[in-house]
C-alpha cells in the first residue's frame, strides 16, 4: 500500500507546529569542544551520540552544522525530532537540505506531509529522489498510486528498490510486485509506430 510508514533515517545509514522555521541560533545543549574543522566535529558527534551523550552529540553537531556540513545538520534534525522539537528539527532539515542532503530533503518531506502541506512534501521528496535517496523515490511513488497513476508509480517503486537502503529497497520491491498486475504492459499488436 502507499501508506507503507519509513523511518526517519539518519546519515548513519506527531505533526509540527511549524516546519518554516529557521534554525535555532542557541540551543539548550552543553557547548562542544572546539575542534578544528567541520568533519572533525561530525566524528566526535557521531562518537558521543553512540556513547548516549545526546547533549553532546547536538552540541557537536550544532558546531559542525554551523560550518557547513550537512550530514550534521541532518543528524541534528534526526535527534531533535526524536525529543519532539519539531519546529527545530525541521530547521535543521531545512538547513542540510539546502546544504544538497537528500536523507534531510526526505525527512523534511515527511515532516511536511503530517503538518498538511502536500506541495511542499512533493518538492523534498523529488529532491531526496534527485540526490540518490530511495525514500524520496517510494513516497512519490505512494503519491501516483493515489493519483491513480500505476504506471509511473511502477517506475519510482523501481528505482525505490535500486536506490535503496535496503529496508527502503525491500518494501519497494513488495509494493512494486503488488502494484505490476494494475499497469498494462502494450502488446507487440497494440504498439503503435510513427
Amino acid at each position: 500500500t502507499p501508506d507503507r510508514a519509513l523511518p526517519v533515517p539518519s546519515t548513519n545509514g506527531g505533526a509540527p507546529t511549524d516546519p518554516s522555521a529557521t534554525p535555532p541560533t542557541t540551543t539548550a545543549v552543553a557547548a562542544a569542544p572546539q575542534l578544528d574543522s567541520a568533519e572533525a566535529a561530525f566524528r566526535h558527534a557521531r562518537m558521543l551520540e553512540q556513547e548516549g551523550d545526546q547533549r553532546g552529540a547536538m552540541a557537536a553537531y550544532l558546531q559542525a552544522t554551523r560550518r557547513g556540513h550537512a550530514g550534521a545538520a541532518c543528524n541534528l534534525g534526526v535527534l531533535l525530532q526524536e525529543q519532539g522539537k519539531l519546529t527545530a528539527a525541521a530547521a535543521a532539515y531545512r538547513r542540510a537540505d539546502g546544504l544538497g542532503h537528500g536523507v534531510a530533503a526526505y525527512n523534511l518531506g515527511l515532516l511536511l506531509e503530517r503538518s498538511g502541506d502536500q506541495p511542499g512534501a512533493v518538492a523534498c521528496y523529488r529532491r531526496a529522489d534527485h540526490r540518490g535517496d530511495g525514500g524520496g523515490a517510494f513516497k512519490l511513488a505512494g503519491m501516483l498510486v493515489d493519483r491513480g497513476d500505476p504506471v509511473n508509480a511502477l517506475r519510482f517503486y523501481q528505482r525505490a528498490a535500486a536506490l535503496g537502503p535496503d529496508e527502503v529497497a525491500e518494501m519497494a520491491r513488495a509494493a512494486a510486485t503488488e502494484l505490476q498486475p494494475r499497469v498494462h504492459t502494450p502488446t507487440r499488436s497494440e504498439e503503435r509506430r510513427v
